[in-house]
């Protein structure tokens, strides 16, 4: 059972990223253009930008013909997923959006001026817009998700995965994976890359809202491929402490979505796992490489007996966190989500 010592409080979250995360590399992540031109740099995947606006000028002269149909609208430096907007496909006056709404050209130009205008920026100033290519949502996920597409919050340390979950989109979220949106945080055994229970509005869930879609035991694919682009993601950016957003697209698979020096502190719900003291656990280490970095947060962090499992049976591992049946008075019956001790 964790201790309350041990759970980090958003106090102690703004102190560890005052002591490790400078202020030019915080200015560096909140500027989105930014940070994708160092990743693509470094080789690192993310998906692609179709177009930059500066200006009403650029908006003017822009020809919104020769986008593909579906793509996706972001302030440069937004916060928490506002001011994006997705579109899906075309419609004989203009787009369609996530949320089946039609929106024309004049609409369109009109959104963009509201971002340049700071409408959605982080200090409300001035703002640049950009239209990104859209992430094709990967065949795994479609048992749960019907519109948006998920990504993977990884927490690392000094280029260490010390924690991560699933963020799915709901019906309520409008297919966003935001979790203050609606969406639902799913925690992850770091080893084996294996869902180990939800939570979605301020308490654990078994299954997915709406369904009886279990949300533990589904393999997260190309989980290794994900924690090496999180250490390399901090590798080039030089946050000490950060999250990175990863997605995995049908086509292209991971791709880092997003840079976070800031994180939120959810994860821990999602996990029933406590971040200070596994921070404490690592805070003095310094892995040489990324590859370094990531075999010991697989091991310090991961379910030890979940790789046993694997490695002597084959089989799928559940995960850590299992729905226990408790029977009360008159035969009533409720269940609770539990840890399992290791």
């Amino acid at each position: 059972m964790a201790k309350s010592a041990d759970i980090l409080g958003m106090n102690a979250r703004n102190l560890l990223i005052k002591k490790l995360n400078p202020l030019r590399l915080k200015r560096l992540v909140d500027d989105k253009l930014r940070t994708k031109e160092i990743l693509t740099k470094a080789h690192i995947p993310n998906p692609e930008v179709l177009a930059v606006f500066k200006n009403y000028q650029d908006v003017e002269k822009f020809d919104f013909s020769q986008l593909p149909p579906s793509f996706v609208l972001k302030p440069n430096r937004g916060l928490g997923g506002e001011g994006i907007l997705v579109i899906v496909g075309r419609t004989k006056n203009g787009w369609r959006r996530q949320d089946g709404t039609e929106i024309t050209l004049p609409e369109l130009k009109f959104y963009i001026f509201n971002i340049l205008d700071g409408n959605f920026s982080k200090l409300g100033v001035e703002d640049i817009a950009f239209i990104e290519e859209k992430v094709k949502l990967h065949k795994s996920f479609k048992k749960w998700v019907k519109k948006g597409v998920p990504d993977i919050r990884i927490i690392s340390l000094n280029m260490i995965p010390i924690m991560a979950m699933l963020r799915l989109p709901t019906e309520e979220s409008k297919g966003r994976a935001n979790l203050h949106q609606g969406g639902v945080a799913v925690g992850i055994d770091l080893a084996v890359g294996v869902t180990t229970g939800g939570f979605w509005k301020g308490r654990p869930i078994k299954f997915y809202p709406g369904t009886k879609k279990k949300l533990n035991g589904f393999r997260i694919p190309y989980w290794d491929r994900c924690l090496a682009l999180a250490a390399e993601t901090q590798r080039v950016i030089e946050l000490g402490y950060m999250g990175v957003d990863i997605v995995i697209d049908k086509e292209k698979g991971p791709e880092v979505l997003e840079v976070n020096a800031r994180p939120g502190l959810q994860i821990q719900l999602a996990n029933l796992t406590p971040l200070r003291k596994a921070i404490k656990r690592i805070e003095d280490l310094h892995p040489g490489t990324p590859e370094k970095a990531v075999r010991i947060g697989k091991e310090l962090f991961g379910e030890g007996i979940a790789k046993e499992i694997e490695a002597t049976t084959g089989r799928p591992v559940l995960g850590i966190i299992e729905p226990v049946k408790l029977v009360g008075k008159k035969g009533k019956t409720k269940f609770i989500f539990a840890k399992v001790d290791t």
